[in-house]
């Protein structure tokens, strides 16, 4: 069976309110739930004071933060059943983004949920953080929630799609998602390639997508090359989607340094959820 990986970055402070938000997805998803807190990072041998002031090494610590974090997390099961009973839920604990290549070989996940901590920088835009990582790190779709973010069922989702890559639109994913929460898509078509116009036909379209326009459902913009993240901050305003959807687009260090055409720059500059796919 299919499930839902959330991946908690920081289990003292907002854990509990994200695992609530992403139970609620994954009720409204019908699919189980799996909670994954962050492994305890390893430290270098450090006394730790314990009884009568005998010294442990750094592992007892180790061990300590690892059954501390393993009760929280069934501690905010036990209390998001009460609200969403007929979820199933699982816990694990790991060492990310590395768990989330271990997972998806031995799993059957349909997507990932990770919450985002990092602030919008440019160090944070060309070198990546944890949340970008994790959305490079898999083939699933990740879906990334701003910290603090309440969960609402999606109405509109704003999805770009690059067309240079048409064989890695995966926008089969897309409409999976949006055939188990029944939201309306509004997708930008990005033309990489200078040769094609922004005033193609459907035929014309059709043409170049092949299989993939029939996945294509819901209103369409087509954008040239110039500036497609500025046309997309534009339409994010006048349309106000629930998410934002983006299509893997693999950018070199010297692209994402001297240009916003990023999976980087869309996660951390949105105050909205935004699903990588």
């Amino acid at each position: 069976m299919k499930i839902i990986s959330a991946a908690i970055q920081n289990i003292d402070q907002e854990a509990a309110y994200f695992s609530e938000q992403v139970a609620h997805l994954a009720s409204d998803m019908e699919l189980p739930l799996e909670l994954i807190s962050t492994q305890p990072r390893e430290v270098p041998y450090m006394p730790v004071v314990v009884g009568a002031g005998i010294p442990a090494p750094a592992t007892e610590h180790m061990r300590t933060q690892y059954q501390r974090r393993d009760q929280a997390m069934r501690d905010m099961v036990r209390n998001i059943k009460d609200i969403y009973p007929h979820v199933g839920y699982d816990i694990d604990i790991g060492v990310l983004p590395e768990k989330v290549q271990v997972d998806e070989d031995e799993k059957n996940i349909f997507m990932w949920i990770v919450n985002r901590r990092s602030s919008p920088s440019f160090f944070s835009e060309v070198f990546g953080t944890q949340e970008t990582l994790i959305s490079h790190e898999t083939t699933r779709p990740v879906l990334v929630v701003p910290s603090g973010t309440p969960y609402t069922t999606p109405g509109t989702v704003l999805t770009l799609l690059s067309a240079d890559t048409v064989d890695d639109l995966h926008t089969d994913v897309i409409r999976e998602i949006r055939d188990r929460l029944g939201f309306d898509t509004h997708y930008i078509l990005h033309l990489n390639d200078q040769k094609l116009s922004i005033d193609m036909t459907r035929s014309e379209l059709r043409g170049l997508l092949g299989d993939k326009y029939h996945d294509i459902k819901g209103t369409l913009s087509i954008v040239p090359d110039d500036n497609p993240i500025a046309f997309m901050e534009y339409i994010t305003k006048e349309i106000e989607p629930d998410w934002i959807a983006v299509n893997r687009m693999a950018r070199s260090l010297w692209e994402r340094i001297y240009t916003k055409h990023s999976v980087n720059h869309m996660v951390l500059n949105h105050d909205i959820p935004v699903l990588v796919f």
